[in-house]
C-alpha cells in the first residue's frame, strides 16, 4: 500500500507535464518527479489541502436530501470546487516546474530558440 502511494504521489503531475510541455509519458514522470523531490513538503500541503477540501464539500453534498432542488445546486457546486482544485494544481506544477528548470539552467521541454522571442532574452 505504501509504495502504491508513493507511486501515486510522484506520478500526480504527469497529465500536467504532458499538457503544458506536450512531451511523452516517461519524460513527463521524470518531471513529476523532480517537482515532488525538490518541493516535498509544499506538495503534501497542497495535497492534503486538495484532499480536506474534496472530502468536507462531499459531506456537505451529502447531507442535502435526494429529492431537493439543492441536490442540482450540490452538482454544480461540485463541478466548481473540482474545476477549481485542478486549476490550482495546474498552476502550482506550472509555476515549480518553471522555477526547476530556471534553478538548474535547465531547457524549458518543448522550447527551442525559434520560440524564444529576442525581448524575452536576457543578455
Amino acid at each position: 500500500m505504501v509504495v502504491l502511494a508513493w507511486l501515486v504521489l510522484v506520478g500526480i503531475f504527469i497529465p500536467h507535464g504532458v499538457v503544458i510541455y506536450r512531451v511523452p509519458l516517461g519524460h513527463a514522470l521524470r518531471i513529476s518527479a523532480m517537482v515532488v523531490r525538490l518541493n516535498f513538503a509544499p506538495t503534501m500541503g497542497l495535497l492534503a489541502i486538495i484532499l480536506a477540501v474534496s472530502i468536507g464539500t462531499g459531506l456537505i453534498w451529502d447531507s442535502l436530501p435526494f429529492d431537493s432542488v439543492l441536490r442540482v445546486a450540490a452538482m454544480v457546486g461540485n463541478a466548481i470546487i473540482g474545476a477549481g482544485l485542478l486549476v490550482a494544481m495546474l498552476l502550482y506544477f506550472q509555476n515549480r516546474s518553471a522555477i526547476m528548470f530556471a534553478k538548474f539552467h535547465w531547457p524549458v521541454p518543448g522550447q527551442t530558440k525559434e520560440h524564444i522571442s529576442p525581448d524575452s532574452v536576457e543578455e
